[in-house]
């Protein structure tokens, strides 16, 4: 395994739709680089890395992609809003807000949502200490509290906006954020025998079973992208599956 350090993709961890994007399982390039370390406690020789510089994404590849359809219904003017960008550290943020008596909120929410989305983000990381300790389960966790917090700083803010120009306008809102880097093993061991494994084992024991984890992408194994959906308001998010449909939201 070779590793990337901050330094190494020019455009840090955007993904796909960008120039430069990244995601897991995007097929790169890059420029190997040696990196002198500590010394050894024994040898006391100074160890080298290996890690990987200049990483861009080979040309002729579809990542992600995002589209809209709105209309202005029984209303005179447009009021919804679409956001659609790269958060850095954490991936793809795609949202929509339905404008209500005016645009100037679901406006004023599409700009200022995913600023407060990666800011609380960082606040619970810098809290945290080092992410690389933490478990998939914590960061998954500390994402989607970033995410709900982003969602209270964003009405007070607007609150506070709306105040000083004597404004009346509201907003529903639903984002979906698409971030990847989560590992997996790549296989997981089974154990068999359910309630008989409890006994002493027996002279021979049974050999564990190996079941392979694919990861989002199936060329790619050991590396998830997890999809976050925060949301206030009548709105509703579902994932599409061949011809299935998954909610990922619930109406309040």
């Amino acid at each position: 395994d070779l590793f990337i350090p901050a330094q190494g993709a020019p455009n840090g961890s955007q993904v796909p739709p960008q120039p430069g994007g990244l995601f897991h399982g995007t097929k790169v390039s890059f420029l190997p680089m040696a990196i002198k370390g500590d010394s050894g406690p024994v040898s006391g020789k100074e160890k080298t890395e290996i890690v990987c510089m200049d990483v861009r994404p080979l040309a002729g590849q579809v990542g992600l992609s995002c589209g809209v359809d709105t209309n202005n219904g029984a209303k005179e003017k447009n009021e919804d809003r679409v956001a659609a960008q790269d958060l850095h550290e954490l991936g793809f943020l795609t949202g929509v807000f339905d404008g209500h008596h005016g645009d100037a909120c679901s406006e004023f929410v599409a700009k200022q949502l995913p600023k407060e989305i990666v800011s609380a983000y960082r606040v619970r990381a810098k809290r945290e200490g080092s992410l690389v300790k933490l478990s998939a389960e914590k960061e998954a966790a500390m994402i989607a509290g970033a995410m709900q917090d982003s969602f209270e700083a964003t009405d007070k803010a607007w609150l506070t906006a709306s105040r000083k120009k004597d404004l009346q306008d509201g907003s529903t809102g639903i984002v979906a954020l698409v971030s990847h880097g989560f590992e997996v093993p790549l296989e997981a061991t089974n154990m068999t025998g359910g309630c008989a494994a409890l006994w002493p084992k027996p002279k021979e024991p049974e050999k564990p079973q190996t079941e392979k984890r694919p990861g989002t992408v199936a060329r790619a194994p050991g590396g998830v992208a997890k999809l976050f959906v925060a949301w206030a308001g009548d709105c509703r998010a579902v994932l599409i599956r061949g011809r299935k449909g998954l909610r990922m939201s619930e109406d309040h």
